[in-house]
């Protein structure tokens, strides 16, 4: 709910103000990844273009858990406040057609804080969640999906052919 009221708010706001706070806020999470930081640098513009109108602000609250192993995932996720846990199941073999209940599965448990992201390669490939987000404690989330990425990125040619060759590096990086 507070989110929303502080929705309306800005939005009563010139959009020059607008960019400006939500900007403000959001860009220094997204210029902790190393590819928005680059494009930051290249096209400051594009980055509160984004800030504003394609990353949606999101609350997990305490024990919520965000995603689970198997979902198919359209979003990049940034942590902007709380703590999270992100348990990967690894090395799992398929017992009676449910993962989950396998005797081999492994569990690593990694807690999230500010400035961390997760999901990274749905934004160049088509992604499927390996594992669970919980929040440890209520939440800020910045969520980006791939399809805004693709379309904020193909309005600017120097940040398609960045995106393009951090994406085709990140994806030989995964295979």
């Amino acid at each position: 709910r507070k989110i929303e009221m502080e929705r309306q708010v800005i939005q009563m706001l010139p959009k020059n103000l607008q960019v400006r706070i939500v900007s403000e806020i959001r860009a220094p999470i997204l210029l902790t990844h190393p590819l928005f930081n680059n494009l930051h640098h290249r096209l400051p513009r594009l980055i509160q273009h984004m800030c504003l109108s394609s990353i949606d602000h999101v609350v997990a609250h305490r024990n919520e858990q965000f995603f689970e192993y198997g979902d198919v995932c359209n979003t990049m996720t940034f942590v902007s406040g709380g703590t999270l846990c992100y348990t990967h199941y690894e090395d799992m073999t398929v017992c009676d057609d449910n993962p989950l209940d396998a005797a081999d599965d492994t569990l690593c448990g990694e807690t999230l804080g500010r400035g961390m992201w997760l999901c990274e390669p749905v934004l160049f490939a088509e992604w499927i969640n390996m594992g669970t987000l919980e929040a440890v404690s209520s939440s800020s989330l910045l969520l980006l999906t791939a399809n805004d990425f693709v379309h904020d990125c193909q309005q600017h040619r120097d940040a398609f052919a960045m995106a393009a060759a951090y994406g085709a590096q990140l994806v030989r990086r995964l295979k």
